[in-house]
């Protein structure tokens, strides 16, 4: 290729097009990753401009690396702002993660409040009713005359 045919940004040293493809393809706040394309956008919603690279193959070449290697990218569950809250039953706004990760934390803490209830009313039952289970198996035993304790391989009837 002549010199007349390469395009005048080429002719530029490369730490010299670095720093202008550093600078056009910077983003404030970086990429966000939008769940439901599954592609990314720069944070303020706007598709990313990568037109710069489809000028020739040469350039395309150089930047290869450069979008991704210049901004941050934010993965996030929902598609909420970080401040953002849910309003009420507003399932539309969280992406399938999203709405799997807070059932799921919902679910983990519902079964330690049942395993709490549980051991709770365990330890209810355990110091409260089988004492009086006990008290009431003499008092038949008495009454009756039989036995009811297990250790007693046949019941004596009077």
């Amino acid at each position: 290729m002549s010199d007349s045919n390469v395009p005048p940004i080429l002719r530029l040293p490369r730490e010299l097009r670095d720093e202008i493809y550093t600078h056009y393809l910077k983003e404030p706040d970086g990429y966000i990753h939008v769940p439901q394309t599954n592609r990314l956008r720069c944070s303020n919603g706007r598709p990313i401009d990568l037109s710069l690279m489809f000028t020739c193959k040469a350039i395309a070449t150089e930047m290869r690396d450069i979008p991704l290697s210049v901004n941050t990218v934010v993965f996030r569950t929902s598609l909420m702002g970080a401040g953002d809250r849910v309003k009420g039953d507003d399932w539309s706004s969280w992406s399938d993660p999203g709405r799997f990760d807070f059932l799921l934390d919902r679910l983990h803490f519902i079964r330690e409040e049942a395993f709490a209830v549980a051991a709770s009313i365990y330890g209810k039952l355990l110091f409260t009713w089988l004492p009086l289970k006990e008290s009431r198996l003499q008092d038949a035993r008495y009454r009756h005359g039989f036995s009811l304790c297990p250790s007693e391989t046949s019941l004596a009837l009077p």
